[in-house]
């Protein structure tokens, strides 16, 4: 079957550039603590490619998009690859984990240990960059951290990930991974927006990409569009409906990409409204 639409999507896994089999990826990300997970099919794949990748596969890039459009929609991990059998067809199943929860001698994890004393009264936008430095990530801005906010003090033998979530706390953050880079979240408020200073901006309306309405919930509004790799955690949302307008932080999304068009190619965003 020819693919349609001109949708793209591309995998990189062992070694292998895989774009023209049929392939469906589900990417899920929420702006919290917790794994940021997937799963990527890949169909009829040659004998010798299959057991490359049960056998050798480590890390994923996948790109998406449209031929205008296409972009990074995920970097991590393999956790588990599976293969069956249905009917016919034959599919490599690749089970996708982010960053911070890669172990491994050579790969540090999030949830490694983290050694530090430091005396005295230390920048907590200090303390974070030691603590993922610690576990060989990246660390995004910092600009959601006060400034002048400090610890007295610090000490910490423990887990990387509690000790990160430790310092936050302190200024009523949280953090999560994106792609590799370490990211602080901070709710909306009176003294700022709760964006992350180097997201794009998404404008959304009817003639640009949105799918159906958007829904109201108890917390915020949720939309959906076609697939957009530039709609990241944190990110903004220029929304204009008939029914709902305004700017939005996202704060989960989940893609959906299947280069085949009996399949889904969207992206569906959770949000929460940034006020007046």
């Amino acid at each position: 079957m020819v693919l349609l639409y001109d949708r793209q999507l591309v995998v990189t896994i062992a070694d292998l550039t895989l774009s023209d089999l049929r392939i469906q990826v589900t990417i899920e990300r929420s702006i919290d603590e917790s794994q940021q997970v997937g799963e990527a099919t890949i169909w009829n794949l040659s004998p010798d490619h299959e057991d490359r990748i049960y056998k050798r596969a480590d890390s994923v890039e996948i790109s998406a998009g449209y031929p205008e459009t296409e972009a990074s929609l995920f970097s991590g991990f393999v956790k588990r690859v599976r293969r069956v059998r249905k009917e016919l067809s034959r599919q490599t199943i690749v089970e996708l984990g982010d960053s911070m929860r890669k172990g491994g001698a050579n790969n540090p994890k999030l949830g490694g240990i983290t050694r530090q004393t430091l005396r005295g009264s230390t920048p907590i936008r200090d303390i974070v960059k030691l603590i993922v430095q610690d576990v060989g990530l990246t660390v995004g801005p910092l600009d959601l951290i006060p400034a002048e906010a400090t610890f007295e003090d610090w000490s910490y033998h423990s887990r990387a990930d509690t000790a990160l979530t430790t310092a936050l706390r302190r200024v009523q953050c949280t953090w999560f991974e994106d792609d590799g880079v370490i990211r602080i979240n901070k709710a909306a408020s009176a003294s700022g927006s709760g964006i992350q200073s180097d997201a794009s901006t998404i404008h959304l309306d009817q003639t640009n990409g949105m799918i159906g309405r958007p829904t109201d919930t108890d917390d915020g509004v949720e939309v959906t569009m076609l697939l957009n790799p530039v709609a990241r955690l944190g990110g903004l949302l220029i929304l204009e409906s008939e029914f709902i307008k305004g700017a939005f932080k996202i704060v989960g999304l989940k893609h959906e990409a299947d280069n085949w068009a009996t399949g889904k190619f969207q992206t569906w965003v959770d949000m929460r409204p940034l006020g007046d």
